[in-house]
């Protein structure tokens, strides 16, 4: 498994996690999500929680990446890799956004 494309993909999540969570240019579809939730529904917290972003992203990148992108291992098994590269990408995302500036 190339190491860079792991840390390519990584930063993928994170920089998707970001867009979904707080970047001005979906600024308008995520308030009108939200307008549309009830409040304090745990719906509305997922939205804005870049934990849980980066995770729903994360199982959605996880499988692509493993089987399509390149980090496929021969002998370790898909059932147990693609669920903890999800919540490595996850985990890296959540790293990384103690650096980020609000």
């Amino acid at each position: 498994m190339p190491a860079v494309l792991l840390i390519v993909y990584a930063l993928a999540v994170s920089r998707l996690t970001k867009l979904v969570n707080s970047d001005r240019i979906l600024k308008a579809p995520r308030t009108a999500l939200l307008k549309r939730l009830p409040e304090g529904s745990i719906w509305a917290y997922f939205l804005v929680c870049p934990w849980c972003v980066s995770m729903w992203i994360g199982f959605v990148a996880a499988p692509v990446t493993w089987w399509w992108g390149g980090l496929q291992v021969d002998g370790v098994p898909s059932a147990l890799a693609v669920p903890a590269l999800a919540l490595a990408y996850s985990a890296f995302t959540g790293y990384l956004g103690q650096f980020a500036e609000d």
